[in-house]
């Protein structure tokens, strides 16, 4: 070191005054309860500091030029102050062992092979903290990984997300099963698309997508299908609607329609066995003795026919059941009847004819007063 002492010149400053050149400043061997004050270098410096032990404590260490600063074999109950350092620098600190202390470390940019610590945290106001990993390397925080823009765990197990999740952008499921809660509230109805067919019914085969039916839609009280419909077991459907003309069983298996308790099977308009026709309907005359219809089928399709009908005479109080038998060749028309009334000689007399593509049945009334003919008919086709 050079200094200056009374008016000679000793070393480059003059006497009196310090001058500035660069130093390496060596402390070693501090042991026992000996302490270590505040060291500062204004110049470009090389400070080493070793053998610190016992209960001694290195004080502060401020470097504002370029520094080495090397610290080792810091042990026993030794604590490490402060180190700033404002320039260039590289720091290394070894050996420190037992309840040793490090103190604060203040750098611009630090380069190390194993960091451990409690907290890592930016000092910058709204400073984002940047964890980047080199080349092709990840982020690993004890087993959860980050890879660019992917999250996964570097030991194969599950993520857990504990709490609520908010997600304002969209979600895409590649693979996997969504599973362990007991309700899924799907929006936008669930298949990519922003909305659904008005009342559509979604399926799905557990396998492809869901999907939205076009042929089978719910609108809160009616299911409505298009095509066939297969159920297995007992069905329970009030007011049961066909909008198709054919109900069939499988395999030979008949068809029970059962009524419950004193209920009917209640049929409002024919019944087609296939090769005969069950049917049938109501005629009101008055007003004349004349010949009047009762009824009339196309003589093409039918053969024959028989009916069974009710005659109520209201006003006389007179009543009749009588069956007619039926049949014809093309041209001519040919009935045959038997009865029983309640009075002496019938209320109406009855007889038939083809009258162009039609076979009539004709009333002849023995009264003008109103009278009714309730009737169930038979068809037997050609």
């Amino acid at each position: 070191m050079a200094v200056g002492w009374g008016r000679s010149t000793w070393g480059s400053g003059t006497w009196g005054e310090p001058a500035v050149v660069s130093v390496t400043v060596t402390l070693t061997g501090l042991a026992g309860t000996s302490a270590l004050g505040t060291e500062t270098v204004s110049c470009d410096a090389k400070v080493t500091e070793t053998g610190l032990a016992g209960t001694g404590s290195v004080g502060t260490v401020v470097a504002t030029g370029a520094a080495i600063v090397t610290e080792t074999g810091v042990a026993g109950t030794t604590a490490l102050g402060t180190e700033t350092v404002t320039g260039d620098a590289n720091v290394a600190e070894t050996g420190v062992a037992g309840t040793g202390a490090v103190g604060t470390l203040t750098a611009t940019d630090i380069t190390a092979n194993s960091l451990t610590t409690n907290v890592i945290s930016s000092n910058g106001s709204n400073a984002e903290l940047s964890l980047q990993a080199s080349g092709t390397g990840d982020v690993v925080i004890s087993a959860l990984r980050v890879n660019g823009t992917t999250l996964d765990s570097s030991d194969s197990s599950k993520i857990t997300l504990a709490e609520a999740v908010d997600i304002t952008g969209a979600v895409t499921i590649t693979s996997g099963t969504i599973t362990g809660i007991t309700d899924l509230a799907v929006a936008d109805g669930g298949t990519g698309a922003s909305s659904l067919t008005d009342n559509a019914v979604l399926t799905g085969t557990g396998t492809s997508a869901i999907t939205a039916e076009s042929n089978l839609s719910f609108s809160g009280s009616t299911l409505a299908v298009t095509g066939n419909i297969t159920a297995t077991g007992t069905s329970t459907i009030d007011n049961l609607t066909f909008n198709d003309n054919i109900i069939g069983s499988s395999s030979n298996a008949d068809i029970n329609l059962t009524p419950g308790g004193t209920g009917n099977v209640v049929l409002s308009s024919s019944l087609d066995f296939g090769s005969a026709v069950l049917s049938n309907g109501t005629a009101t005359h008055a007003g004349s003795s004349g010949q009047q219809p009762l009824d009339e089928f196309a003589h093409a399709t039918y053969r024959s026919a028989k009916y069974v009908v009710s005659i109520t005479d209201a006003t006389n109080t007179k009543y009749e059941i009588v069956e007619l038998y039926i049949t014809h060749d093309g041209s001519n028309a040919y009935i045959s009847s038997q009865g029983v009334n309640s009075s002496t000689g019938g209320l109406a007399e009855f007889a038939a004819d083809i009258s162009g593509a039609n076979l009539r049945v004709l009333i002849i009334p023995s009264t003008a007063e109103s009278v009714t003919y309730k009737y169930l008919r038979t068809l037997i086709i050609v």
